[in-house]
């Protein structure tokens, strides 16, 4: 399958993209590169090869939903960097109305 200039211009005109004739011309044998790679990839029977019989042990691995610390192991450490605090909480200025 060949992709004419005309169809490139067509391409980057509807991708909003501009191009020249040279680009054109160049990404008409881009495509033809790519077009004429697929056409070879589809020529191939892969259900001669066996891939019918391929079961692979594809599943999700996660690990446990935990928190590796333990609750509040930093917060007298970030209170303790806190310039102005009140009770367990850092004092800023207001910056809201």
């Amino acid at each position: 399958m060949s992709v004419s200039t005309e169809e490139v211009k067509k391409f980057a005109d509807l991708s909003r993209i501009e191009i020249n004739d040279a680009e054109a011309e160049e990404l008409s044998k881009e495509f033809d590169s790519i077009l004429g790679y697929i056409d070879t990839i589809q020529s191939f029977d892969v259900l001669e090869a066996g891939a019918e019989n391929v079961h692979l042990d594809i599943h999700n691995v996660m690990r446990d939903d935990k928190d590796p610390h333990e609750p509040n192991a930093f917060t007298a450490d970030l209170l303790s960097q806190a310039p102005q605090k009140e009770g367990r909480f850092w004092k800023v200025k207001k910056i809201l109305g």
